[in-house]
């Protein structure tokens, strides 16, 4: 297509209407259990989450929103009880079938939530939106991962030897990229075919903002989980680390791994150190829902003007 027609939508009508129409469904869900807000689009300090890259608004101490995480959580904070909001994020270097820099998301926060009830709430909300009465699986990261590979090497294995499940990967990886680029290219396209699959809990190492706590063998686990359909990762949620001094601790061990200075949201930390409520959130990729509810076949199709149009 040359640049003169680049114009004219991406979406067609009929996409649209749908993408309206599935906007509606989600205020119908949340009208009597949570508050739907506005939040800014720039903050004082980048969301410091693996293999996202925020953009830095030129000279100035801001950030454009990767995700409305900080925001949502500080209105948790001050008391404002659950809250959710359709925001658009912007995350740099991303670009492909699932994924556009500029994007759609359906995020909420709900305090005193445990982690099933907010899985459950979820797959409850994907499957109204998607018309998908699939039953639910659950799988562990490790159960997920030993679909491709042995659990022996899971637990032991070195980057050469887990190479060897990954087709293509760099010579350069490390064991936690390979891992990475396993789950991505080799496990993720099996998850979510004949039933909705729930991945829970993750490792550790993956913990972004999620607390810590043992899986069901007594090994260090995040407390957070991934919903997929067809192979396409649509929910990413956590049971919230609450914990101010701890979450500074990763978010300093982020900006050392990316050789970068330590300039974090302090107005979101501080709101946690005023005395968060333990809370469980989850963040939803909207267009990426519209991709399947129309049967497109990128993700760019389910918007108006993607970034290639903007």
């Amino acid at each position: 297509m040359s640049d003169a027609d680049l114009w004219r939508p991406a979406a067609s009508l009929a996409t649209l209407r749908q993408r309206a129409a599935m906007r509606q469904c989600i205020r119908e869900h949340f009208a009597d259990n949570a508050l739907e807000v506005e939040v800014p689009v720039t903050q004082g300090g980048p969301n410091r989450d693996h293999g996202v890259d925020p953009a830095r608004l030129a000279g100035l101490p801001r950030w454009l929103t990767t995700s409305p995480e900080h925001p949502l959580k500080r209105l948790v904070a001050a008391g404002y009880g659950a809250v959710w909001c359709l925001h658009p994020c912007l995350r740099l270097a991303e670009h492909g079938r699932l994924h556009r820099s500029e994007f759609t998301m359906l995020e909420w926060y709900r305090p005193g939530c445990a982690l099933p009830e907010l899985i459950a709430e979820t797959v409850t909300i994907l499957q109204v939106l998607l018309s998908d009465s699939r039953p639910t699986q659950t799988l562990s990261w490790h159960q997920a991962m030993a679909l491709v590979v042995p659990e022996s090497l899971l637990l032991e294995g070195d980057a050469a030897s887990l190479a060897d499940y990954c087709p293509g990967a760099p010579a350069d990886c490390d064991r936690s990229a390979i891992l990475d680029l396993i789950f991505a290219t080799q496990v993720q396209p099996r998850l979510g075919q004949e039933a909705i699959t729930v991945v829970s809990p993750w490792p550790a190492d993956a913990c972004a903002q999620a607390r810590i706590i043992q899986d069901s063998h007594g090994r260090p686990a995040s407390a957070r989980f991934e919903v997929f359909i067809d192979g396409v990762e649509l929910a990413n949620g956590y049971d919230e680390c609450c914990d101010e001094e701890e979450l500074r601790q990763r978010f300093d061990a982020d900006a050392r791994q990316r050789q970068q200075a330590a300039q974090h949201d302090e107005r979101y930390l501080h709101a946690l150190a005023s005395g968060m409520p333990s809370c469980s959130g989850v963040a939803v990729g909207f267009d990426r829902l519209v991709l399947l509810a129309c049967g497109l076949a990128d993700v760019g199709d389910a918007m108006a003007f993607p970034w290639e149009r903007a």
